[in-house]
C-alpha cells in the first residue's frame, strides 16, 4: 500500500514538474469541469480474485482466478499549461499532466457501482480540426495506480494447494481492498 501511495505521488510530481516549464502563450485551464474523460482501463489487481474454489482430496483447489480486468474509466487530467500546441505538434512537455479517476464497473461483476479509484500519469493530446486548429475533443493514455475495491480471496488460513484448515469442509472467501496498477485509454469532447 505504502509503495502504491508512493508511486502514485510520484507519477503526480512528476506530472506537475515536467508541466511547469510554461511559456509565455500557455492558456491553464482553471474550469473544473473540463477535461473529464471516459475510457477503459486495465487493471492488474495486486492479489488475484478468486471466483471459484473447492476442496478435492483435503486439498484447497482454485478453479477460476482473474489477476487481470477491464474497468470502465472516469477520470479528470490535469493539464496545468497545456497550450493549443499539444496535439499538433507534439512537444511531450505540453501534452503531460496527471489523473484522478474512478473505475465503474468491472469484468469481475463485484456488483460495486465504483469498485477502483486511482491516481496516474497521463499523455494526451487534442484532435485538431479540419482549419488546423485544435478540436475541443481529445485523447488521453496513461499509467497509474490505484486501491481496487472488493476483490475476492481465499478467506483466512486457505492457501490454494494446501490442506484447508482444521475441521472446515467448505471453502470460505474474504473480499479484501488491494493495490492496483492500471494502463488507460480515456477521450473526452
Amino acid at each position: 500500500m505504502r509503495t502504491s501511495l508512493a508511486i502514485g505521488a510520484s507519477l503526480v510530481l512528476l506530472a506537475v514538474l515536467v508541466s511547469t516549464t510554461a511559456r509565455a502563450d500557455d492558456k491553464p485551464n482553471t474550469d473544473f469541469f473540463a477535461d473529464w474523460g471516459t475510457g477503459l482501463a486495465m487493471v492488474r489487481n495486486a492479489k488475484p480474485a478468486v471466483t471459484d474454489a473447492t476442496i478435492v482430496n483435503n486439498v484447497v483447489r482454485v478453479n477460476s482466478q482473474a489477476r487481470y480486468e477491464a474497468s470502465l474509466l472516469v477520470a479528470k487530467h490535469f493539464y496545468p499549461f497545456r497550450n493549443d500546441r499539444c496535439g499538433t505538434q507534439m512537444a511531450a512537455r505540453d501534452c503531460v499532466g496527471a489523473m484522478v479517476g474512478a473505475g465503474l464497473g468491472s469484468s469481475s461483476d463485484t456488483g460495486r457501482l465504483i469498485n477502483m479509484i486511482g491516481v496516474g500519469l497521463t499523455l494526451g493530446g487534442q484532435l485538431v480540426a479540419a482549419d488546423g486548429k485544435s478540436a475541443s475533443s481529445a485523447w488521453n493514455f496513461g499509467i497509474g495506480v490505484g486501491r481496487k475495491f472488493g476483490v475476492q480471496t481465499l478467506g483466512d488460513g486457505f492457501t490454494e494447494n494446501a490442506p484447508p484448515p482444521q475441521g472446515e469442509t467448505q471453502v470460505r472467501y474474504k473480499t479484501r481492498d488491494a493495490s492496483a496498477e492500471f494502463i488507460y485509454f480515456t477521450a473526452h469532447w
